[in-house]
C-alpha cells in the first residue's frame, strides 16, 4: 500500500488515537489504523477524518505504559494505545524517522562522511555531574559531529567545539 504522495509505508498498525489540547480538552478519539512514512504519521480512523502530522510539526515524542503521545506545534496532542506487540517497534520507528527529518532539516543536506558508528555517551554539565549516559550512533558530516541517543535525542557538534578526542577499547 503506498500512501498519497507515493511515498513507501515503514511501518503500520492498528491504533487507539485520542486528539486533545495541550490544556487536555479532548478533540477526536477512537480506532484508526496509523501509518509510518519518511515524512509524517498518518492515522486514519475507522470514522471520520484522517488526521496527518508531518514530523516537522512534532514538538515533543514521549512513550511509557504502552502508550505514545505526540506534542504538535498545533498546540495538539495525540495519544496512541493499544498497539500490541507492535508498541516498541512503532516507538523506535516514529522516533528514528522524526529525528532524520529533522536532522536532515538542520544540517541542510550536508555531506555525510560516515554514519553508523556506535558509541557509548556520557553528557556531564560544566561542573562534571553526569546528565546522560548510553548506546549512541555517531554520524560524520564536513563540519561536524551528530551524536544521536538511544531515547532518540540528538545534538550537533562543530567540529571547532571539539577539544579532545579520546579512542578506548
Amino acid at each position: 500500500m503506498e500512501e498519497d504522495r507515493g511515498l513507501p509505508i515503514i511501518m503500520q498498525c492498528a491504533a487507539s488515537y485520542a486528539l486533545s489540547e495541550y490544556d487536555g480538552a479532548l478533540g477526536a478519539r477512537g480506532e484508526s489504523n496509523v501509518l509510518l512514512d519518511r515524512e509524517k504519521l498518518t492515522a486514519l480512523p475507522v470514522s471520520g477524518e484522517p488526521l496527518v502530522i508531518d514530523y516537522r510539526d512534532i514538538v515533543e515524542i514521549t512513550g511509557g505504559d504502552y502508550r505514545i503521545e505526540l506534542k504538535v506545534v498545533s498546540k495538539e496532542k495525540l495519544t496512541l494505545s493499544n498497539l500490541g506487540y507492535k508498541y516498541e517497534d512503532f516507538l523506535r520507528n516514529l522516533i528514528n524517522l522524526n529525528n532524520e527529518v529533522v536532522i536532515k532539516d538542520l544540517l541542510m543536506n550536508e555531506t555525510l562522511v560516515k554514519s553508523g558508528v556506535e558509541a557509548d555517551l556520557v553528557c556531564r554539565d560544566a561542573n562534571g555531574i553526569e546528565k546522560r549516559k548510553g548506546q549512541s550512533e555517531l554520524r560524520i558530516y564536513e563540519t561536524g559531529l551528530v551524536v544521536v541517543g538511544a531515547d532518540g535525542s540528538f545534538a550537533r557538534i562543530p567540529y571547532s567545539y571539539v577539544a579532545q578526542v579520546r579512542i578506548e577499547d
